[in-house]
């Protein structure tokens, strides 16, 4: 995981083709970027009147060809319901199954969908212009190299795009423990380069999102921060204005104890591992005195007790 972190702080990238090792400066200058967009916008210009197609014929196009494109945005509100389902079931995990499947099943048909609109996308204008100013980048960009053949940077750029951070990965560096100190005590320090890169930026934006929420008032438990679209589920479900009879998820946020009906031995394994390791002390405790004592109320567990007269002083 720091090696990955690495990657993305660093100010160049380290790229090899054809057996040669090549240095490619990740935080662009903003003159860089001014140029290369200039160099977009002659392209479009130039060529508006060419063979090409545009970026705004590409959904169109799909839906003449039987693509159901009219059904992504309804697919993009299904799969955030069902993040919302999907927290309200926490620590149900036998009801989160049924959830899950469907889960998985609406994100396979939105990537497809999303996908082919890609690929009909590289056939551009906007594609094509937006490839040669990041071409112009790159090649201004090469350590140590003044005048790179178009080949070599064509296959530069794919090599970039081999060693891009997916989201998921850039969501786990931003909730584990390491990370988390590292930003608390350097917070926009953590990137020493500007202007940053886009990996850059979408570390920042999570690290702030999981900030916001540890903080939050009624901050879900660990096993949902730790879960990316039990999580989604959660911040969705705080975008809306609060109902006077809360969701079961939002009840248990706060509960010391959660009561959970179990369907065999599996689940209650598994519920049990996610309590805390205080909490499966109490546990042992409290089943050591129901072997002494074969029977007791709930104010008669040695904690309870305990709590009460915490609560008394």
């Amino acid at each position: 995981m720091k090696d990955l972190v690495a990657r993305i702080l660093s100010q160049y990238l380290t790229v090899r083709v054809r057996g040669k090792t090549y240095q490619i400066r990740q935080n662009v200058p903003w003159e860089l970027r001014l140029e290369a967009q200039a160099l977009q916008d002659n392209i479009i210009d130039q060529y508006r009147f060419d063979k090409f197609i545009r970026r705004v014929q590409v959904e169109p196009i799909l839906e003449r060809l039987g693509f159901a494109i009219s059904s992504l945005k309804p697919l993009q509100e299904r799969i955030k319901t069902l993040k919302q389902d999907l927290y309200k079931k926490y620590p149900d995990l036998f009801s989160q199954r049924p959830i899950r499947n469907e889960l998985r099943g609406a994100k396979k048909e939105l990537n497809g969908l999303l996908q082919e609109i890609a690929m009909l996308d590289t056939h551009t204008l906007e594609f094509y212009a937006e490839r040669m100013g990041t071409f112009h980048i790159l090649s201004k960009s090469i350590s140590r190299i003044k005048s790179p053949s178009y080949q070599l940077i064509e296959s530069l750029y794919w090599g970039i795009l081999r060693q891009q951070v997916n989201m998921e990965s850039i969501r786990g560096i931003a909730r584990t423990d390491w990370w988390r100190t590292y930003w608390t005590v350097k917070k926009s320090a953590a990137f020493r380069y500007d202007p940053l890169t886009d990996e850059q930026l979408t570390l920042s934006s999570y690290s702030r999102m999981y900030d916001n929420v540890y903080r939050h008032h009624e901050a879900p438990p660990q096993p949902v921060i730790d879960d990316d679209d039990m999580l989604d589920g959660w911040l969705f479900l705080q975008q809306q204005p609060k109902k006077k009879d809360p969701s079961y998820g939002h009840k248990i946020d706060s509960s010391k104890e959660i009561f959970v009906m179990v369907k065999d031995q599996e689940h209650a394994n598994s519920i049990y591992e996610m309590n805390e390791p205080e909490q499966k002390a109490v546990q042992r405790v409290r089943a050591k005195q129901l072997q002494q004592h074969g029977t007791l109320n709930f104010g008669q567990f040695a904690d309870t007790q305990r709590n009460l007269q915490h609560a008394t002083r």
